[in-house]
């Protein structure tokens, strides 16, 4: 994390005053940024005020920035978008961001514990115990979150073991992981955007929004297709018991359709329109399909047939990561809630049911939030972004104050413009009336002052 401070006149003429209750998010997809924006109340309600979207190209590789450059200039304009729309003079100090990189993932770790003689467990020897685990983790992947699955009093279960009389404890863990040189592209971006961040599981963010802890306890799986990843967590007894990022989206079916010589903006609308997870033998038993499938063209059985057939085995390595979390698929009673852009392609929670044996379903994203402003429409792909801002700590912004430059350093120290949206019209001193002198023309005002009108400036990279 990053909170780089440059001294500069800018700073100098703004007086920050103490947090406002802003909460922003920044969505790194492979396929689009969404930038939400929040605010906190003291009882601790969520309002969404604005979500928006700016669609990006390669920039972005399944979930790794490779363009450090290229994304830092548009994490900067969608900032500026999203803090624009507010009457207050806000800037921006920190800003929470998803991570959903491709090698996300969780793994097993243990660790026990033995006395010398029974003693009462405190929270302390627990986290001593956490920690412990957490030393067998390969030093090729970082930590990014640790979540308890059950401890074993003197060889008994024990989901909360404070308070108990054991002699031998035994702690089993799924930790959070992702290969170290994955990072450095998005320390690199903020360190370029000179702006503090604070990472958030990709996953976790889009339970937050999805999710009820109700459904968490009872047994869910959260899929989120996006355009080059599929993430899958499964939850049971309110626990994540497994999250995995595979690589490969709706993207991956794009890609597939281009054997059929068309160009991939071609491909990609006709995915959208056309594009079903439902084999076309299967619409002729359908009533409501059958004069579509009697108007079939050979190209859209081809089509259809690419679809289904990487739909199938995307669907079979979601099975797979679902039986490494140990947990039993009858057992989870909730079932499959899918979110990400990917999800709409029609008839997909028709197969899924069809190969998985459970109900699917998307979530009402809207669920968690005290109140949504101007009408905000929240599809699927917009759960990530709406969970940032769940998770996130009211620590985003400052007001900001305007004060008087002085006019002599104006051509000695560079102005900057930062997340932030300031007015800063400068007001010249009221000039005493000499009598026994001509009045003078008013002078112009410093064009230097034109850059605050914008929050991010590509010169600013």
């Amino acid at each position: 994390m990053y909170l780089l401070r440059t001294k500069s006149y800018a700073q100098k003429m703004i007086k920050m005053s103490t947090l406002t209750d802003y909460v922003l998010g920044i969505d790194l997809g492979s396929s689009r940024l969404t930038g939400s924006l929040g605010r906190r109340s003291p009882d601790g309600h969520t309002t969404l005020l604005s979500i928006i979207s700016q669609p990006i190209d390669s920039e972005i590789r399944r979930g790794v920035i490779h363009n450090v450059e290229e994304i830092a200039k548009d994490i900067q304009q969608l900032t500026q978008k999203l803090l624009q729309r507010e009457s207050a003079t806000i800037k921006a100090i920190k800003v929470y961001v998803n991570l959903n990189a491709y090698s996300l993932r969780t793994i097993d770790a243990k660790s026990s514990f033995v006395f010398s003689e029974e003693e009462i467990l405190e929270e302390s020897m627990l986290e001593e115990l956490r920690l412990d685990a957490l030393t067998q983790i390969d030093e090729k992947f970082e930590t990014l979150d640790v979540y308890d699955q059950e401890y074993m009093a003197d060889g008994k279960v024990d989901l909360r073991p404070v308070g108990a009389l054991a002699k031998v404890i035994e702690g089993r863990y799924r930790v959070a992981v992702v290969r170290k040189e994955l990072l450095r592209s998005l320390d690199a971006c903020f360190k370029r955007l000179d702006v503090d961040y604070e990472r958030i599981l990709g996953p976790s963010a889009a339970a937050a929004a999805a999710l009820t802890e109700e459904e968490k306890m009872r047994g869910v799986v959260l899929l989120d297709f996006g355009a080059q990843t599929t993430s899958i967590s499964v939850y049971k007894s309110g626990i994540l018991r497994h999250m995995a990022v595979l690589p490969f989206g709706g993207n991956s079916i794009t890609r597939d359709l281009t054997q059929l010589n068309k160009d991939w903006s071609d491909l990609e609308a006709y995915k959208l329109e056309k594009g079903t997870a439902k084999h076309y033998t299967e619409w002729a038993q359908d009533e409501s399909r059958r004069e579509e499938f009697a108007r079939l063209e050979d190209f859209d059985k081809t089509a259809n047939e690419i679809v289904v057939a990487r739909m199938e085995e995307i669907i079979d390595n979601i099975l797979a990561q679902i039986t490494y979390s140990g947990i039993d698929v009858a057992k989870l009673a909730e079932g499959i809630v899918m979110v990400g852009a990917a999800s709409d392609l029609k008839d997909l929670s028709g197969l899924l049911e069809k190969k998985i044996t459970l109900t699917v379903r998307q979530p009402n994203l809207r669920q968690h939030f005290y109140k949504i402003e101007n009408g905000l429409e929240l599809n699927a792909s917009d759960a990530v972004a709406a969970g940032l801002l769940l998770l996130a700590s009211p620590d985003c912004c400052k007001v900001v104050e305007k004060t008087i430059p002085d006019r002599t350093k104006l051509d000695q120290e560079p102005l900057i413009s930062g997340f932030e949206t300031v007015d800063t019209t400068f007001v010249e001193p009221a000039k005493k009336e000499k009598p026994t002198e001509p009045a003078q023309k008013p002078r112009k005002k410093s064009s230097l002052f034109g850059g605050w009108a914008r929050l991010f400036d590509d010169e600013d990279l």
